[in-house]
């Protein structure tokens, strides 16, 4: 699924982030030091213990 494409000249926005501007945690919003590349329910560390 590509980017979408709007011919009226309005900008749009995407529903999630691309791959590697992903930094903040789906739950607690805190930030990650890197880039993320995982799909986009991201977790920090603390999160993810939780989650499981």
């Amino acid at each position: 699924m590509g980017e979408k494409r709007d011919t009226s000249g309005k900008h749009t926005r995407p529903k999630t982030a691309p791959r590697g501007k992903r930094y903040l945690c789906a739950k607690c919003r805190k930030r990650s030091p890197r880039p993320v590349f995982t799909p986009a329910p991201w977790y920090c560390p603390n999160c993810l213990e939780d989650k499981e």
